[in-house]
C-alpha cells in the first residue's frame, strides 16, 4: 500500500518546491526580526526570562564574527554540547549565517556516568571529524585531554559571550537550500547512532509540513517544549517550526522537567500555549508525580495540539492523563500521536488535532503472523492510528521479499519525501544500505488500516521465538499496570539460549526502590503471569534493576540490543561507573565558576553608582 499525496493549491497539485517560503534557516529567522515574536526560557524556579528574535540576531552575529576570525569557514563542520539555553540558539544561528554546519550533542545530565558519557560522545565527535568544539567551560575542561589528542580547538561560550562585536553579514552568503543545515545523531535504539545530513530544504519543509497541519494562524500560535534542542525532536519540531510559524516558544531545560514535571503544564497554562510535543512517557511522567496542589489554578483548555511521538503511544498511559488533566481543561482531542525519525529530518506521519486517539484492538496472535483483524480487548493489543502520511510523502508497506504489500498486512515500512536524508555523513556503505528502490528503509513494522499508519515495533526489536514473531511493546505495555516497575524502563527482548538451543524472551526492569529488589519472588510471578496472559509465551529470565541502570539513546529510549548486551557479559547490575578524577574536576570547575561569578557580580554592584 503506498500513499503519493500532492498539496493543492487551488484545487491544482503542485510539488514540494511550493512549500519552501525561504531558502535558508538563517533568511528564515532574519524575517522574523522585526515581528513582535519572542523565545522564552523558563528555569527550574518556574521564573521567565524573554529574548526577542532581533537580541537574538544580533547575538548570533556576534557568534558568527567569533567564528570567521576562527578561520571557521562554510561547510566546516562544528560540534556543540549545550543545554536547551540562550547560546545554544546564538552558536547554532551563527552557523547558518556563515554556512558552517553545527551538530549537536546531548551534555552530561549528571555525574553518575561521566566515563560512559565521554566514551559516547568522543566517539561521535570523531566520526564527524570536526575541527572546532563549543561548550560550557566546564565541559571544554572536561573533554580537554580528549578533544586535543584529536586535534580539535575547545571554545567556551562563557568567553564568547563578553564580546560584542558583530558580523557584516550578506544575505548572498546565506547557504543554498541544498546546503547541509544541520547533522543530526539517530537516536540510536537498535545500533550505534550514525550522522545523519539534513540540509536547509529537508529542515524547512518538513517543520511546514508539520505547521500546515496545525492550521493556526502565526500570530495565535505560542508554544511551549521542554524538549532538547540538541535532538530532532526539539531542535526541528519546536525550534525550527517556531520560527516557522509560532509567535512565542517558551523553553524548559529537558533535565529540570525530569526533577519537576509541573512545569511543563505550569507554562502551558500561564503562557496560554496551544501546541507542545513529547514522548509517552512525559505524559506518563505527570500522572504520577504532578499533585492536586500542583494542579490547583491549572488551565489548559487553550491546548490545541499536544503531539505524542518518538516511542510507542500507550493507551493506559494516555488514559491516565487525559483521565486527570482533563480535571482542569486538557480536551480529548488535544493528543495527537505522530510517527517520524531523524532519517526523515522529524515527522513523516501525524493524526489530525480535531479528532479523538484512534485507537483499535487487533488479535496479537493473528499480528503476530503478519495479518491484522479487530478483535475485543479481552483478546487482542490497542495500537493508535499514528494518522496519514504527510503531503508529499509516499509510503509503502513490503514484505522480506521487497514486494508491496496491501492494507491490514504487517511488513517493513518505506517511506520517500522532500525531507527524507540524503544520507550518512561520510558513509556511502551505510547510506546505500538505507535505501531500497529508492525509498527508505524505516526498520519499523507495522501496516496500513484505513489509510493510516500503525507501527507494530521495530524490525531489528521483533523477537522471532520458535518460528513466531511477537512485538516486545505489546508485551512492555502490558507491564505498566506493575505500580514496583519504572513505566518506560522496562526492557522485553530475546535472546539465545545455549541449554534450549533457541531464542528466549529475556525482561530486564528498573524498579521503581530498591526496597523492591530484597525479595524478587512474587513480582517475578506477576510478571510472568501477566506475560503469559498477553501471548503463549513464558519469560526465559527476569531481572529486576534498580533505577538509572538500563542504558537509554540521548532522547531517553531505551537501547534494547545493548542491554541485553551488557545483560548477557554481566555489566548490567549496580551503580553507573563514575571516573572519580573527572567527577572530582567537575566538581571543582562548578565551585570555581559559582565563586568567579559571585565575585563578577559583586564588583559590578560596586561599581554601580
Amino acid at each position: 500500500m503506498f500513499f503519493d499525496i500532492e498539496v493543492k493549491e487551488n484545487g491544482k497539485g503542485m510539488t514540494y518546491q511550493g512549500l519552501l517560503k525561504h531558502t535558508n534557516l538563517a533568511e528564515a529567522f532574519l524575517s522574523r526580526i522585526h515581528s513582535d515574536g519572542e523565545i522564552i526560557f523558563m528555569d527550574r524556579k518556574g521564573k521567565y526570562t524573554n529574548y526577542t528574535y532581533e537580541y537574538l540576531w544580533k547575538r548570533s552575529l556576534v557568534y558568527a564574527k567569533y567564528l570567521k576570525d576562527q578561520g571557521i569557514e562554510k561547510g566546516d563542520i562544528v560540534t556543540l554540547i549545550l543545554p536547551s539555553c540562550p547560546e545554544f540558539i546564538m552558536i547554532f544561528m551563527a552557523c547558518q549565517i556563515t554556512g558552517a554546519v553545527p551538530v549537536s550533542l546531548y551534555p552530561m545530565m549528571s555525574l553518575g556516568d561521566i566515563d560512559g558519557w565521554k566514551e559516547r560522545t568522543m566517539k561521535m565527535i570523531s566520526q564527524v571529524k570536526c575541527k572546532h568544539f563549543f561548550g560550557t567551560h566546564v565541559l571544554k575542561m572536561l573533554l580537554f585531554e580528549n578533544l586535543d589528542e584529536l586535534g580539535i580547538q575547545a571554545h567556551d561560550v562563557e568567553k564568547i559571550n563578553q564580546k560584542s562585536e558583530e558580523l557584516e553579514y550578506a544575505t548572498e552568503l546565506f547557504p543554498s537550500s541544498e546546503d547541509l543545515c544541520f547533522l543530526q545523531f539517530s537516536s540510536g535504539t537498535t545500533s550505534d547512532p550514525k550522522p545523519v545530513m539534513i540540509t536547509q530544504k529537508n529542515a524547512l519543509i518538513n517543520a511546514q509540513l508539520m505547521n500546515d497541519t496545525i492550521e493556526l494562524p502565526m500570530e495565535k500560535t505560542k508554544a511551549v517544549t521542554w524538549l532538547p534542542l540538541y535532538h530532532d525532536m526539539g531542535l526541528v519540531g519546536t525550534f525550527i517550526g517556531s520560527i516557522i510559524g509560532a509567535q512565542t516558544l517558551t523553553i524548559i531545560r529537558p533535565d529540570d522537567f525530569i526533577r519537576k514535571p509541573a512545569l511543563w503544564v505550569k507554562a502551558l497554562s500561564e503562557q496560554k500555549a496551544n501546541i507542545t510535543v513529547a514522548p509517552n512517557f512525559a505524559y506518563g511522567l505527570c500522572v504520577k508525580r504532578i499533585n492536586e496542589k500542583q494542579m490547583q489554578g491549572l488551565d489548559l483548555s487553550h491546548v490545541h495540539l499536544a503531539g505524542c511521538g518518538a516511542e510507542a503511544v500507550y493507551k493506559e498511559t494516555m488514559d491516565k492523563f487525559l483521565n486527570k488533566f482533563g480535571k482542569v481543561g486538557f480536551q480529548t482531542k488535544a493528543i495527537v500521536p505522530m510517527y517520524g525519525m531523524a532519517e526523515a529530518t522529524l515527522a513523516v506521519s501525524s493524526s489530525r488535532y480535531d479528532e479523538e486517539i484512534q485507537w483499535k484492538c487487533f488479535d496479537e496472535e493473528l499480528l503476530a503472523e503478519g495479518m491484522v483483524f479487530e478483535t475485543n480487548e479481552k483478546q487482542g493489543k490497542y495500537l493508535c492510528s499514528l494518522g496519514k502520511p504527510l503531503p508529499t510523502y509516499k509510503v509503502e508497506v513490503r514484505d522480506k521479499e521487497g514486494n508491496i504489500l496491501p492494507e491490514k498486512h504487517v511488513g517493513r515500512l518505506y517511506i520517500q519525501g522532500p525531507s527524507v536524508f540524503g544520507g550518512y555523513y561520510k558513509d556511502q556503505l551505510k547510506t546505500e544500505k538505507a535505501f531500497s528502490k529508492g525509498m527508505l528503509d524505516t526498520g519499523d513494522e507495522g501496516f496500513i488500516y484505513d489509510g493510516e499508519i500503525y507501527i507494530a515495533g521495530r524490525a531489528k526489536d521483533t523477537m522471532i521465538i520458535r518460528g513466531k514473531n511477537y512485538y516486545p511493546t505489546i508485551f512492555e505495555e502490558s507491564l505498566t499496570v506493575i505500580r514496583a516497575l519504572r513505566e518506560g524502563r522496562v526492557v522485553v527482548a530475546s535472546s539465545y539460549f545455549k541449554e534450549s538451543d533457541t531464542e528466549e524472551m529475556v525482561i530486564l526492569a528498573e524498579v521503581k526502590n530498591e526496597k523492591y529488589l530484597e525479595d524478587t519472588t512474587e513480582l517475578k510471578q506477576l510478571v510472568t503471569n501477566i506475560i503469559s496472559a498477553s501471548g503463549d509465551i513464558t519469560p526465559k529470565q527476569i531481572e529486576f534493576l534498580a533505577p538509572g541502570i538500563l542504558p537509554r539513546t540521548s532522547s531517553g529510549k531505551l537501547k534494547r540490543a545493548a542491554a541485553v548486551a551488557m545483560w548477557k557479559n554481566g555489566t548490567l547490575t549496580g551503580k553507573p561507573k563514575t571516573g572519580f578524577r573527572d567527577r572530582t574536576k567537575v566538581l571543582g570547575a562548578v565551585v570555581k565558576n559559582t565563586f568567579s561569578n559571585a565575585v563578577n557580580t559583586a564588583v559590578k554592584r560596586l561599581r554601580t553608582p
